[in-house]
Order: structure tokens, then sequence, then C-alpha cells
């Protein structure tokens, strides 16, 4: 599969291969990681889980584990490639997750590393 990109159906666009869904093969919209280490869409990971399968659908192993991982770095990045291709017709992926804030009180939307110096500067005298 890597190396291989077959045209999108919008004006002759790529899909990076990194963004595709190893099961259906199209632009990932909620990526998750399962025990396997490896990423697909949601929608297709629970359609193969649903229909029996116990296998990665790429490795072949066992899959020991049905927790299925948000994969947040990859997400954004095909978020970022949707953007800069929105002029050739390519959609923004959808955000199903609510932004991340520091506390239920703050509506900052900081990195994770505000969160910290925030809690701290609670118990500095």
């Amino acid at each position: 599969m890597p190396g291989s990109v077959a045209p999108l159906d919008l004006a002759g666009v790529t899909i990076p291969y990194q963004f595709r869904c190893p099961i259906s093969l199209e632009l990932m919209r909620n990526p998750v990681t399962v025990c396997t280490v490896q990423t697909y869409d949601r929608s297709s990971i629970e359609s193969w889980v649903a229909t029996g399968n116990t296998t990665c659908p790429v490795t072949r192993v066992p899959l020991t584990d049905f927790t299925l991982i948000p994969n947040y770095t990859l997400r954004c990045l095909i978020q970022e490639w949707c953007v800069a291709h929105r002029a050739l017709g390519v959609e923004r992926t959808n955000r199903p997750w609510k932004p991340w804030r520091c506390c239920p009180s703050c509506c900052c939307r900081k990195p994770r590393v505000w969160r910290w110096r925030h809690d701290r500067s609670a118990y500095d005298d």
C-alpha cells in the first residue's frame, strides 16, 4: 500500500496513503488506533469487528483488546491537509470531539502544558 496513492474523485487530488484507512482505502474522518498499533477509520474497524473478525486487518494478529484509541495527531494532520486543499474541492473533516479545556471553569483551551502550570500555581504560596 505505501507508495500507491490513487486519485481522489475530486479534480485529480490525491490523498496521501498515510491518510487512507487500510480497510476502506478512503480518507479517514475519525482515525483510531487498535492494540496492534495500527490506525483505521472508526467506522471501518467497528464494521470489521462487528462482522465477527477478531484479527487486525493489516497484521492479522489477534486483537486482544477491542479498545479504540482516538489518534488526535493524525486527525489534526488530515484536517490541515483538507484545509490546504479546500480550493480543489476537498471538504474538511468533522471534529467529533469537544475541545480540551484546562479546567472546568476555564475557557482558555490551552495545551496540556498550561494545565500543569495552571494547577501548580494553585499550590504555590
